[in-house]
């Protein structure tokens, strides 16, 4: 397995693990079941190109949570989104 792979795989399960928020207010909150190894997610993303061959020509940070969530491995809940209020 080449070394650079496993580091964007690396940094990419860190970065899918940021909440985020889509335009209607609504707050997406991943999680990451445990005792999954990088090695896991890399065969995750490639089996997952296997069977969408027409995936391999997307930015790769989107194909890796596609796979990833496809194979159950991240877990993508949704929670309103609170506003911020000056103290």
């Amino acid at each position: 397995m080449k070394l650079y792979c496993v580091g964007y795989v690396e940094a990419s399960v860190w970065l899918s693990l940021l909440p985020t928020a889509d335009g209607d207010g609504t707050r997406i909150v991943p999680e990451l079941p445990e005792g999954y190894t990088f090695e896991q997610f890399i065969k995750a993303f490639l089996v997952y190109l296997d069977q969408h061959p027409e995936e391999e020509q997307h930015p790769a940070q989107g194909v890796l949570l596609k796979a990833w969530v496809d194979h159950k491995m991240l877990i993508l809940k949704t929670k309103p989104c609170q506003e911020l209020r000056p103290r």
